[in-house]
């Protein structure tokens, strides 16, 4: 077994989480290089890049990184699961939202967002909603926030660049949801795409500030 699994594996079994000195203390014990692998990473639909340490039957465990110098814009979303997110670098703005049925023509629908070939397609459905902000947080480094499955949420990066350490629970629903436009430019099919050489250098490196 190598160490970033023996590390994921750490982190996964703790029943109520890691503090974030525990979890600190855990990356730097495995060492950026054997954690960063090319092979596990893809950028997501939503702009960031992903690196997938672990995934059991009831949890998973991911580095997310939102690169310096480009631009993000997220839709309110649910979760299958609970996640727990540890802000390793930078600064995340955290937003809940309240998303209702109503009859009244709306600009917004529901969107089911269902597993496909190497990614995800956004299926639409026939409800119209409408959106209100419940409340928006800032978390900087060092800080742990928590988002509830089934609840509407955004988050992005407050700063030039981010990195996050992510841990969920076991999945609670069938599928996560999206609040768009039927017009949305992100409606269909979604796929995964490789990280450049770039941004897994950017990766590494705001890796490496976080646990220096």
């Amino acid at each position: 077994m190598d160490e970033a699994t023996e590390f994921a594996i750490y982190l996964l079994s703790a029943p109520d989480g890691r503090t974030f000195d525990e979890v600190l203390n855990a990356l730097r014990e495995v060492g950026v290089e054997r954690l960063v692998d090319p092979s596990r990473m893809h950028r997501h639909v939503l702009g960031f890049v992903q690196l997938r340490l672990a995934t059991s039957a009831d949890k998973e465990l991911r580095l997310h990184h939102w690169p310096a110098g480009v631009s993000f814009s997220e839709e309110p979303h649910t979760h299958l699961w609970d996640l727990t997110s540890y802000v390793l670098g930078g600064e995340i703005s955290s937003t809940e939202y309240a998303v209702r049925p109503t009859s009244s023509e709306s600009p917004h629908r529901l969107f089911v967002v269902k597993p496909a070939e190497a990614g995800t397609v956004r299926e639409p459905t026939s409800r119209q909603v409408t959106v209100s902000v419940v409340k928006s947080e800032s978390h900087d480094a060092g800080s742990i926030y928590f988002v509830k499955h089934g609840v509407y949420h955004t988050s992005e990066p407050s700063s030039e660049s981010a990195l996050t350490l992510i841990t969920t629970s076991a999945p609670m629903s069938d599928y996560p949801l999206v609040v768009a436009s039927p017009q949305s430019s992100r409606s269909g099919h979604a796929p995964m795409t490789p990280p450049t050489i770039h941004e897994i250098d950017e990766f590494r490196r705001a890796l490496w500030q976080a646990i220096e």
